[in-house]
């Protein structure tokens, strides 16, 4: 039973992580997102500035400090060790998802790109992001590192 809690977990976190991921994709290039990185309130760079800093310094303050194997040494004895890179990945992702819908605009002038050079930037975009996802693939065919690995072994024992 607890193994079985634990690959659900795991599922979950990863499936959690497959939707940040896909949002960072519409994010950063502005498709098929309600909120992407050209649009939200727009307010002045400085304040913009804070705004970002403090979203991104929680990332990399979380990202950097649960990668450490000292806090994971002192994290497995408050969680189990068999859902510790779980965790991981949905904090990760939950944060990730927050910078998203809270990352500010700044003003900023419209450099007037044509409707044509802004479909050929976003074919070449999502090029890029599928010779990305291919080459990770070709990489490590079984995704174990990359996706639902750590999840997979811990059921599997």
């Amino acid at each position: 039973m607890k193994k079985s809690i634990f690959f659900l977990y795991g599922i979950i976190s990863y499936i959690v992580f497959f939707i940040a991921f896909l949002y960072s994709i519409g994010f950063v290039g502005s498709l098929l997102v309600p909120k992407s990185i050209n649009t939200g309130m727009e307010s002045n760079f400085t304040e913009s500035l804070i705004i970002n800093l403090l979203l991104l310094s929680v990332f990399a303050i979380q990202h950097t400090i649960m990668a450490r194997p000292a806090f994971k040494k002192w994290w497995t004895t408050i969680i189990n060790p068999a859902v510790e890179r779980s965790t991981f990945v949905i904090l990760t992702s939950l944060i990730l998802l927050l910078i998203f819908l809270a990352m500010e605009t700044h003003d900023r002038n419209d450099l007037g790109s044509t409707k044509r050079n802004l479909h050929l930037g976003n074919q070449h975009y999502l090029l890029g992001w599928m010779a990305y996802c291919t080459l990770v693939y070709f990489y490590d065919q079984s995704f174990s590192s990359f996706w639902f690995g750590s999840s997979v072994h811990q059921f599997k024992e």
